[in-house]
C-alpha cells in the first residue's frame, strides 16, 4: 500500500491511486483469466460471451466517467485571456478568419 504524501496535487494523487487500481484490476484480470482451464472448469460458449460483454460493459461504463470528468474539468478550468484569443488564431490559421 502506498504511503501518502503530506501535500499532494489532485494531479499526484489521481497517478498515485491509479496506479494502485490499475494494478488490482489487472491482477483480477489474470485471477478471471484461470477460470479458461478446461482441466479444471466447464463452460459454454454463451458463458463466455456473457462474462465478456459484463466486463466491457463496466469498462465502456468507466470510459464514459472519464470523459465526463474530462469535460467537467475543461468547464472548471480558469479562463485565461490568451484562451479568448486562440479561437480567433486558429479561424485565422484556417483561412476563416479573414
Amino acid at each position: 500500500m502506498s504511503r501518502v504524501p503530506v501535500q499532494e496535487s489532485p494531479y499526484e494523487r489521481f497517478n498515485r491511486l491509479a496506479e494502485d487500481r490499475l494494478a488490482k484490476i489487472e491482477n483480477a484480470i489474470r485471477v478471471f483469466a484461470n477460470l479458461a482451464n478446461p482441466y479444471s472448469y466447464e463452460y459454454t460458449e454463451q458463458d463466455k460471451r456473457e462474462a465478456f460483454d459484463r466486463i466491457l460493459l463496466a469498462l465502456q461504463s468507466a470510459e464514459n466517467k472519464f470523459a465526463t470528468g474530462l469535460r467537467k474539468q475543461e468547464e472548471l478550468r480558469p479562463r485565461l485571456p490568451e484562451d479568448e484569443n486562440a479561437g480567433q488564431v486558429a479561424a485565422f490559421r484556417t483561412g476563416r478568419g479573414h
